[in-house]
């Protein structure tokens, strides 16, 4: 969408340089961009995260608010209220656990397709348990922000490893290891930027097992789990050879290194 709107200054540009920007690589930018232009300000700080994701999946979709049919298209929605609902929560000084949790919940209840009544909440209890059951180890177990770019990092590689690398599902991923990286730059760090970084982060988790549930698929979510539940572990093996922030970038990684490894060799990108 948002690349459509800036047609006329692309348009201006050489061809290479409007084809980089208008690629998920370019959303990724101009999502670090918003959050560090949000990050400036006292005021806007908290929001800052949540702006930055927003823009990210505006650059890959198109806004699609009611509450739409396939999984992938989601995701705008999910983005705007990631963008918004933490910053409010945090407004009145509600315990850190609250600002991440309530957010966390409500993007798995999204997510899992908006049930609001029992029949439509048993059809969906496999998809929401799990997706609750991620959003609050995330709420109560925050992994910090070098550790959520490494997530970040972790789950792109898995899900270019099962062919989303179109734009569609690593860009956003991507974009969240980038504003990832200017929140602890900006030290604008808190319960709602971690609140909208994990939302995101779980969101595209879910996104290719119930698009589509192919073994490619259920092995970038793998990855993902495995960046986020042995992310430590990781980062305490590499700490004495790398310095404790790149450890605890890489450590996740590192961790997701089985499932990578076995969703690259099934789609044939290792040999």
């Amino acid at each position: 969408m948002l690349p459509d709107l800036l047609a006329p200054v692309f348009a201006v540009l050489p061809r290479p340089a409007a084809d980089a920007l208008a690629s998920p690589a370019g959303g990724a930018a101009a999502a670090a961009l918003s959050a560090l232009l949000l990050a400036l300000p006292r005021l806007t700080r908290g929001a800052a995260a949540g702006i930055g994701l927003l823009v990210a999946v505006l650059w890959v979709l198109p806004p699609l608010w009611p509450s739409p049919r396939q999984v992938v298209e989601r995701l705008p929605a999910l983005a705007a209220g990631l963008a918004v609902l933490p910053a409010l929560l945090a407004l009145p000084r509600l315990p850190a656990w609250a600002v991440r949790g309530v957010p966390l919940l409500a993007a798995a209840w999204w997510m899992a397709g908006a049930p609001l009544w029992w029949p439509d909440v048993r059809a969906a209890v496999l998809p929401l348990a799990a997706l609750a059951a991620a959003g609050l180890w995330c709420a109560l177990r925050p992994p910090g922000m070098a550790a959520t770019a490494g997530i970040g990092l972790a789950l792109a590689a898995g899900l270019a490893g099962a062919g989303w690398a179109g734009g569609i599902l690593a860009g956003p991923a991507l974009a969240a290891v980038a504003v990832a990286a200017v929140v602890a730059w900006r030290r604008a760090a808190g319960p709602a930027a971690e609140a909208a970084l994990a939302g995101m982060l779980v969101a595209l988790v879910a996104v290719p097992v119930m698009a589509r549930g192919l073994a490619p698929d259920w092995l970038a979510v793998a990855a993902g789990g495995l960046a986020l539940l042995f992310g430590g572990a990781g980062a305490g093996l590499l700490r004495g050879v790398f310095a404790p922030a790149a450890a605890r970038v890489a450590g996740p990684v590192v961790a997701a290194l089985p499932a990578l490894a076995a969703g690259w060799w099934l789609a044939g990108r290792l040999f």
